[in-house]
């Protein structure tokens, strides 16, 4: 029944990601102004948002992806691509007008503290 609404397996995990990512866009969303946001606001309400019970097992999810997709497997590579671009843009339209160049060291500085949370999490 699935492969009737999803051409592929490949595209039924591609619209679950995107869907979940959505999701989590918009409640992320609600935690920012639409714009105008410092680099270190973005960082600590995120990390904020990343300590709570709701999101931790989408940042399960999330390396778990990363780990696919560094060992070359698709479709995990290119949906982890797709997802940390996605999540780069979005920083970018946070953040204050002379800072979007910051957005790819924002999220590299985000996923590092995610994760090391996640790690030594009790």
């Amino acid at each position: 029944m699935l492969l009737y609404y999803f051409e592929s397996k490949e595209a039924l995990i591609h619209e679950s990601l995107m869907f979940i990512a959505d999701g989590l866009e918009q409640e992320l969303d609600t935690l920012l102004p639409a714009d105008g946001v410092s680099g270190k606001q973005i960082l600590n309400t995120l990390v904020d948002a990343g300590r709570s019970d709701a999101v931790k097992p989408l940042l399960h999810l999330f390396f778990e992806l990363v780990g696919l997709a560094m060992r070359g497997g698709e479709p995990y590579r290119t949906l982890t691509r797709t997802l940390l671009e996605r999540w780069q843009r979005w920083i970018e339209k946070k953040l204050r007008a002379g800072q979007k160049h910051q957005a790819p060291e924002i999220m590299a500085r985000l996923e590092g503290h995610l994760l090391i949370n996640l790690i030594f999490e009790d």
